[in-house]
């Protein structure tokens, strides 16, 4: 909002630039017109082309950092995002780099951490994947810090959204992951086990399996009280 203000604000301003400029050599008005129809048409142009390459080189060098989350390297992960939100400018571009550094942070399970950086982008307008990845994330952190009740809340306001990536190469595993929290939460043991098995056989990321051995030690725990 306060970016789209500047623009208002610049654009009047040009506006006023120009009619003044338009008066003092007395240019004939349709010429001028098609002048600034022209100049205006190619400062938007600009300007998008501009934001469009600034976004991409960041979103090439958040690929690059991807691999180390990957790889296991999640502190490098997060050191390199952290470099790149310093000096990243724009509120959309920041908060997509928040929302990976928040992710980087869970990787290293230093939830608290995750949990601030997510409770921080609560009040931002998120969009999309962005706004699943921020509630799927924020359910996690909740459940691992031990706040179930609050993670449960959370988890059944988002269920509408979560259902439309339960599928997705990227998303479905962490899902899975969520619903067995959920499922142990309301003392559904027996569906936490099915779903356990069911995601070890669908999703097998390498990142996923200490999350399933939590589970594992997790319904232990709860068949031998």
């Amino acid at each position: 909002m306060k970016h789209f203000a500047k623009v208002v604000v610049a654009g009047i301003c040009l506006g006023l630039l120009l009619a003044a400029i338009r008066a003092f050599f007395q240019i004939d008005e349709a010429a001028f017109m098609r002048f600034y129809l022209i100049a205006g048409v190619a400062i938007v142009a600009g300007a998008a082309l501009i934001s469009l390459l600034y976004t991409g080189s960041y979103q090439k060098k958040m690929r690059q950092a991807l691999v180390l989350l990957e790889e296991g390297r999640a502190q490098e992960y997060t050191e390199a995002v952290e470099k790149l939100l310093a000096c990243a400018r724009g509120r959309a571009l920041q908060n997509l780099l928040r929302l990976n550094l928040s992710a980087g942070y869970c990787e290293q399970k230093q939830f608290d951490r995750a949990l601030e950086i997510l409770e921080g982008l609560s009040g931002e307008r998120l969009f999309g994947i962005m706004k699943t990845v921020h509630c799927l994330n924020l359910c996690l952190c909740c459940f691992y810090t031990g706040q179930g009740e609050k993670a449960l809340a959370l988890y059944e306001a988002g269920k509408k959204d979560f259902a439309r990536f339960r599928e997705n190469s990227s998303l479905g595993g962490n899902l899975a992951v969520l619903e067995m929290l959920a499922a142990v939460e309301k003392g559904r043991y027996d569906e936490a086990e099915g779903l356990l098995e069911g995601a070890q056989k669908r999703w097998n990321n390498p990142r996923l399996q200490e999350d399933y051995r939590y589970m594992e030690a997790l319904l232990k725990k709860q068949r031998e009280r």
